[in-house]
This record gives structure tokens, sequence and C-alpha cells, in this order.
């Protein structure tokens, strides 16, 4: 009897560890796999010269421009400069360089914002949520991986559907 209770003691602790390697170790070195997969996400992000970076900024729009396609107010302070073209800047944004400029995760906010199209389809309410994604793009001198919006002056602001950043991040995540 003694020797049963010593073997299936001694079983119980095999399994024990088995399962403490399986859960911590294992599940240690797939975490680290996984950020050091992060990290290398996040540099193609900033380099300017990315297909990343470029698909990313294919995809956001300038966050004011954003706000009143949705008809929405996302509280961002962001100032108004003066404009000799009164407003006319539609094709002035396929002009835009980007390079010197890097792209930093701002953060990730779910909006509200009135429907006609979902009062038209008689919806219950509306109201409509949608997640969105703030992306900084700041001057690639200033921005600092340690800062948590990359950069506090000379900042641009894009914004985009959470569903189309996430489709992109995993996209590059798989290459």
């Amino acid at each position: 009897m003694f020797s049963f209770a010593k073997l299936f003691f001694l079983a119980l602790l095999t399994s024990a560890e088995a399962s403490f390697h399986r859960d911590v170790i294992a599940s240690g070195s797939a975490k680290s796999r996984n950020l050091r997969q992060a990290e290398i996400l996040h540099k193609k992000m900033a380099d300017p010269t990315s297909d990343l970076h470029q698909d990313l900024l294919s995809k956001a729009l300038p966050l004011k421009e954003f706000e009143s396609k949705h008809g929405m107010d996302l509280g961002s302070p962001a100032r108004h400069l003066a404009d000799e073209n009164d407003g006319e800047d539609a094709a002035e944004y396929d002009m835009i360089s980007f390079s010197g400029y890097s792209l930093k995760f701002a953060k990730c906010q779910p909006v509200q914002y009135f429907s006609e199209r979902a009062l038209e389809m008689g919806e219950h309410s509306p109201m409509i949520t949608s997640d969105i994604v703030i992306l900084r793009l700041c001057p690639t001198n200033s921005c600092s991986d340690s800062s948590e919006y990359g950069c506090h002056y000379n900042f641009a602001e894009y914004a985009m559907e959470l569903a189309d950043y996430v489709q992109i991040m995993l996209q590059y995540a798989a290459t």
C-alpha cells in the first residue's frame, strides 16, 4: 500500500510539473515571442517607408475629417491653421508627403453618433456606436517609444475604424 501511495504521489508531482511547464514556462516563451512580434510591428508602423505605415495611412483620415464625415466630435484639442484656399483642401491631401513622420498608436475608443440611415431602417435607436483607433503622426526625430502618445507637440491625429486597423495589423503580423 505504501508503494502505491508513493507511486500515486510521484505521478501527481510529475503531472503537476508537466502542467506547470506547459502553462507557465511554454506559455511564457509564447508571450515573449508575441512581444517580439509586437515590437517588430511597432517599428514597422513608425517607419514612414514601410508598407504597414502606408497601408494604415491609406485607411486613416485626419481626425477633423473623420469627425465631420461621421457627424461627431471627439473633443480633440487640434487648432485650425489659416488657409488661403477657403477650405478647398481635398486635392491637397494627395500632395502631402509623410516622410520624416512616424505613426504611433494613441488610443482606441468607442464613439456614438447619430445615423439617419439607422432611423430610416427603423432601428430601435438612431444612435450608432462604433469603435475607432486614433493614430498620432509625429515627427520621427521627436517620436519616443517611451512616451504614451509618441510626441506632445507638432503632431497630427488620424482616425480609422477599428476593424480596418485590426485587419491591417493581422495581415502584417502573419508575415
